[in-house]
This record gives structure tokens, C-alpha cells and sequence, in this order.
């Protein structure tokens, strides 16, 4: 994971903190890189991003050397009445105070403090920025190490729940136990040091494959609404993996006897288990079937089953 500190002069031990309080509370493998202002296009780009449209705010940004580097910022306004004119411009010292900023895999996370007052004017009727947890940013004081502490922490929060939620996400659309880490970690943007922190060692459910190999089969697949029908379960471990207290769980609108169901799969291995089930639902509807070892409980919702078709007869 990289995260980015805009400067408009260079700080090294600004760099440092960062790196270090990264490192301790968002992900070790957190490395903290510095961009001086000398093509300012990126960070321009990211603080836009940072802007929800609805606040009219265009953002451009040039480079010219005269004598010395200089760095030309320019806001534009769509809504005058609320901004007082048609845009804003900074050149020279008034630059200065864009910086520093840092941003997290492209997304724009710190700013000065002041600095959206200093882009409109005021602030007293449209801030342009939305809060940090809604995808927009948090103004910082630089001075105050306190603050930095406490901004990269709540920071890493956020960013621990937004992936928590993309995974949960991305499950329901591609078989996440079949996936190895990397593909993981390349759809969601991030790192495969960041998704093993943040799942805290439980990324195994994961990397099983032996999930993917296990066969289901229900007989019968009918039954009497709100009444215990006598079923048999099949289970085929056609894996190379052992699975040992295995968890069997059912989804679906039935109560199941006997729960829990746990049995254990040699490899190549097929067993039968003796269950009931009373179907609460009429008609016809699907009930998934699957099973997790005990030290992937914790991602039992995530390992997909299979899907097999149940009527319910009156």
C-alpha cells in the first residue's frame, strides 16, 4: 500500500511520522512516499476527486519557470452567489497553503487545515469538501503530532470497514474460497500484506481450494409443508486435502435436525449423514448447502455451497 505526502518543501521527518503511525495502525506494509510540487497535475486531480460535484468547484493547476519554479492553482466556480465570483487564484506563497496532503492508493485523505477556506472564501454556507468517511477529506494541523495520531487512526478505520465491505461485496460476485490472495488484493486496489492484516490471519478460508471440490446431494428433495421429513445428505470430498470437523450448514426457509451437522472428509472420500428437515416456505425454492472447518467459521457466510432446488408440498 502506498500512501503519498504532496509537499510544497520538502519535510523528512514529517515523512518519517507518517510512515511510522502508517505502519502501526494501518498495515507494516505501508510504504510512505514523498511528491514535490514540481508537476502538481496529480495532486490537482485527487483534490478534485475530493470535491463532490454538486459544489461546482472546477480545479486546474500550471507549472512555469521565469526566474524560479513556480506553481499556478486556479479554482472555478459554477455556483457565484454562494462563492462570491467566478474563480480564485493562487500563485506563489498563496500555493503554499495546498500543502502538505497525503493520499492513500490515489485517494486524497489529508489537507491543511484552512484550506477549504482558502479555496472558496468561506465556508459558512457550502464546505466543498465532504468528511473523510464519506470518500472526502480531513483538514489537518501538521504541527500537532496528536492530531496526526488520532487523524491516521480513525483513517484506518475507515479504510479497515470500506475493505470489509468491498470483500463482501466482491464474494457475492466472484467464488472468493477459489480465488488466490493476490487476485483479491489487485480487484480491490490494495496490497496482499493489507488484505492478510486486515483479516488478522483468517485469510486461509481463502486460499482453501479444497471448498471448491465438495459435492452435496439431498435425498429426497421433496417434503410436507411445516412437517419433518427424513432425508439423507451425501457429501463428496473429491479433494486432496483431509477435512477434518468439518461444519455442514443449511441455508434456506427449513429447520434442519440434527444441528449442528459435523463429520469429517478423508480425501476422496464420500459419507452419508442421516437428517431431518421441515420446510417452512410452499412451493418450490432453493437451499444451499456447505460446510467450513473450525478455523474459518468466522467466514462461513463467505465460502459459497451449492444450491439445490427443495419442494415443499401441501
Amino acid at each position: 500500500m502506498i500512501a503519498t505526502i504532496f509537499e510544497f518543501e520538502p519535510n523528512e521527518s514529517l515523512r518519517i511520522l507518517f510512515q511510522d503511525l502508517f505502519r502501526q495502525y494501518v498495515s507494516s506494509s505501508v510504504t510512505v512516499q514523498s511528491e514535490p510540487p514540481y508537476n502538481p497535475l496529480r495532486y490537482i486531480k485527487l483534490l478534485q476527486a475530493a470535491i463532490p460535484p454538486e459544489r461546482g468547484i472546477s480545479l486546474t493547476a500550471e507549472t512555469f519557470s521565469v526566474y524560479a519554479y513556480r506553481v499556478y492553482i486556479k479554482a472555478y466556480f459554477s455556483i457565484r452567489n454562494i462563492y462570491g465570483g467566478d474563480y480564485r487564484s493562487f500563485l506563489g506563497s498563496d500555493v503554499s497553503e495546498f500543502f502538505p496532503a497525503v493520499a492513500v492508493q490515489d485517494r486524497m485523505v489529508f489537507v491543511p487545515v484552512g484550506l477549504a477556506r482558502t479555496l472558496v472564501g468561506s465556508i459558512d454556507e457550502m464546505p466543498p469538501f465532504s468528511a473523510l468517511k464519506e470518500g472526502g477529506v480531513l483538514e489537518l494541523d501538521y504541527q500537532n503530532e496528536t492530531a496526526i495520531k488520532n487523524a491516521v487512526q480513525v483513517l484506518a478505520e475507515i479504510l479497515r470497514r470500506e475493505f470489509m465491505h468491498n470483500l463482501q461485496a466482491y464474494s457475492e460476485f466472484e467464488n472468493a474460497a477459489e480465488l488466490d490472495l493476490q487476485k483479491i488484493a489487485d480487484d480491490l486496489n490494495t496490497d496482499i500484506d493489507y488484505v492478510r492484516h486486515v483479516l488478522k490471519g483468517e485469510t486461509r478460508a481463502f486460499e482453501r481450494s479444497a471448498y471448491g471440490h465438495i459435492g452435496f446431494e439431498l435425498t429426497p428433495r421433496s417434503g410436507p409443508l411445516n412437517h419433518w421429513t427424513k432425508a439423507t445428505l451425501k457429501l463428496e470430498n473429491n479433494s486432496d486435502t483431509d477435512l477434518t470437523n468439518v461444519l455442514v450448514k443449511i441455508k434456506g426457509p427449513v429447520s434442519v435436525l440434527r444441528e449442528p451437522i459435523r463429520t469429517s472428509l478423508p480425501a476422496h472420500s464420500t459419507i452419508e449423514e442421516t437428517i431431518s428437515i421441515k420446510p417452512h416456505d410452499p412451493g418450490e425454492f432453493p437451499i444451499e448447502i456447505s460446510c467450513v472447518l473450525p478455523e474459518d467459521k468466522s467466514f462461513a457466510d463467505w465460502i459459497r455451497g451449492k444450491a439445490i432446488w427443495f419442494t415443499s408440498t401441501t
